[in-house]
């Protein structure tokens, strides 16, 4: 793969996951509003939110693997 290719890739990968990510702050944002206004079933909500934290480890690891190699691509020139 030519290096210009993967600077593209790199880049534009670093700009798709930080709109992701700002989408994925204000999601959680709202789910601890909710979780302060409705307390009745805060233990399930709690439960379910770390199944789905579980669920996504993996998924999250990758990102991380892929944001390294980003910058690593982007500080090579």
């Amino acid at each position: 793969m030519k290096k210009d290719t993967k600077r593209i890739i790199a880049r534009e990968g670093l700009i798709l996951l930080c709109a992701i990510l700002l989408s994925a702050v204000i999601i959680f944002a709202l789910v601890a509003t909710e979780l302060a206004v409705g307390g009745e079933q805060i233990g399930q909500k709690i439960f379910t939110f770390a199944v789905i934290l579980l669920l996504l480890a993996y998924p999250i690891y990758l990102l991380t693997r892929f944001i390294v190699w980003a910058i690593r691509t982007l500080r090579d020139q």
